[in-house]
């Protein structure tokens, strides 16, 4: 699961990074791990300097977990973001955080 978290960290800044119109993409994965197979789509819209993104996951037991982030363009190359989960189990939920890209 962290694996995926970072995955979808470094997802979100390369999006972020390139911003300069709308846009938008879908991304399917599989990930094998010890307790089974996750599977997944995370899908993100950008727009105005705004940018939506959802992640959403089944683990091996079959339960659904939601991940949804929001990242706002501050100044120049700064983005303040918040992320939301739908289940307690979800790392980082209620978090908010800036990116700065270089």
């Amino acid at each position: 699961m962290h694996k995926m978290i970072v995955a979808g960290a470094a997802t979100l800044f390369t999006a972020l990074a390139g911003i300069g119109s709308a846009s938008a993409f879908e991304r399917h994965f599989t990930i094998q791990t010890a307790n089974g197979v996750l599977t997944g789509t995370a899908q993100m819209h950008c727009s105005n300097g705004k940018c939506e993104r959802q992640l959403k996951i089944k683990t091996a037991d079959g339960e659904t977990l939601l991940r949804t982030s929001s990242c706002v363009k501050d100044a120049p190359r700064v983005w303040t973001c918040t992320v939301k989960g739908s289940t307690p189990q979800a790392a980082g939920s209620g978090k908010s955080f800036t990116l700065t890209v270089n």
